[in-house]
């Protein structure tokens, strides 16, 4: 092939690759409008029909379910899993957010603040609320003491009165490659405190090389063309938040090297 058949070929393959990307985009802004648009059920099916009908297949993204696949349509859990990037939110909502609502605990650092100083941080904090409640996000502020108490508050309100679960990645941070390292303690005291049933889960990609750590820019390339394998372990439940940390732990990480090619 000459170079202006490459160039070509090159040319194409951009201009698809873009197109893809920016139907990704574009499912986030439309769900943000739709879950004002709705009530919270419909919104709810509105977002997971654009999710798994239209945006996962133009990602060509798959995910296989192994293990206890049938916990999946319980509720009130606490869900926890190890965290390479921000796609491990789309593969949960995928799998997870039917029958039951899925929410999941981020950094708010991801969704902004609520202070509006002029019109255009008026119009972007909007926009981040929208974001908030169309993707079932609970930000929280790591390190703050108010914060953290609100979402404690939340995810007891979400699990005993909403029939829903929450997702909180208990390491409070990705890791590339996805290994688990340290969890936080904070979750696990909330689970003792509230006898709250632990859903652990290892998710694995088949693309080697991914993930982020801290600091690292968004590479939505990097989510196009990629498998999730999840594994769907024992539940756990218990009074004691540090057997309650390596119990959580172990399942998680020997799920991650027993299943890691």
């Amino acid at each position: 092939m000459n170079s202006i058949g490459r160039n070509k070929e090159s040319f194409i393959e951009n201009i698809v690759l873009n197109g893809r990307i920016a139907i990704v985009l574009f499912f986030v802004i439309v769900n943000a409008i739709q879950s004002y648009m709705f009530n919270e059920e419909t919104s709810r099916v509105v977002m997971n029909f654009m999710l798994k009908s239209i945006v996962l297949p133009v990602m060509n993204f798959k995910i296989n379910v192994h293990g206890n696949a049938h916990y999946l349509k319980d509720s009130n859990m606490l869900v926890m899993s190890n965290h390479y990037d921000g796609l491990d939110g789309f593969a949960f909502l995928a799998i997870m957010n039917e029958p039951n609502f899925l929410h999941i605990v981020t950094k708010a650092d991801l969704v902004g603040n609520k202070i509006d100083k002029n019109a255009i941080s008026y119009i972007l904090s909007f926009i981040k609320a929208a974001l908030i409640k169309s993707l079932n996000f609970i930000p929280y502020k790591r390190g703050d003491k108010e914060s953290g108490i609100e979402v404690k508050d939340q995810i007891v309100e979400k699990l005993r009165n909403n029939n829903a679960n929450v997702l909180v990645f208990p390491e409070g941070t990705t890791h590339k490659y996805g290994v688990a390292k340290q969890f936080k303690s904070g979750i696990f005291h909330l689970a003792s405190e509230e006898n709250i049933t632990i859903l652990p889960i290892t998710i694995i990609y088949d693309r080697h090389e991914f993930g982020s750590e801290f600091g690292d820019p968004v590479d939505m390339i990097s989510w196009l063309n990629n498998t999730c394998n999840v594994y769907v372990h024992e539940k756990i439940r218990g009074n004691n938040w540090s057997e309650l940390k390596d119990k959580t732990f172990e399942a998680i990480n020997e799920g991650y090297n027993k299943n890691k090619q």
